[in-house]
């Protein structure tokens, strides 16, 4: 799996880019990789989907998994992505009211600063 990390912004915000679909087959791999990167315990952190084309069921599975555990730990997430799709599939399972979603990456950051 295609996936890095990086502190942004002095360090307030954690950056976890994935450089390709959140598909079932790599779901579990990223959910891992994610709650690792938690247990630094990080103030905010940014999904950087802008490379993603396409998110499957299990992929919004690990998602919301991430959502519970963040809002326990007090972490503030912002999604950030660039496909029409993308979007689509969260505005029509109705993510998009339970995550902070941007398509403009400087929006995000802009946000996650200001939270």
């Amino acid at each position: 799996m295609k996936i890095t990390k990086k502190y942004i912004e002095e360090d307030e915000i954690l950056e976890i880019v994935l450089e390709e679909n959140l598909i079932s087959s790599k779901a579990g791999e990223f959910k891992d990789y994610f709650l690792a990167c938690i247990e630094e315990n990080p103030s905010n952190i940014l999904l950087n989907f802008g490379d993603m084309a396409f998110l499957d069921s299990s992929g919004i599975s690990s998602l919301v998994t991430m959502h519970r555990k963040l809002k326990k730990l007090n972490i503030t997430l912002a999604i950030y992505f660039e496909s029409d799709v993308i979007e689509e599939v969260f505005v029509l399972t109705k993510l998009n009211k339970l995550f902070k979603i941007y398509r403009v990456y400087d929006e995000a950051i802009d946000d996650l600063l200001d939270s």
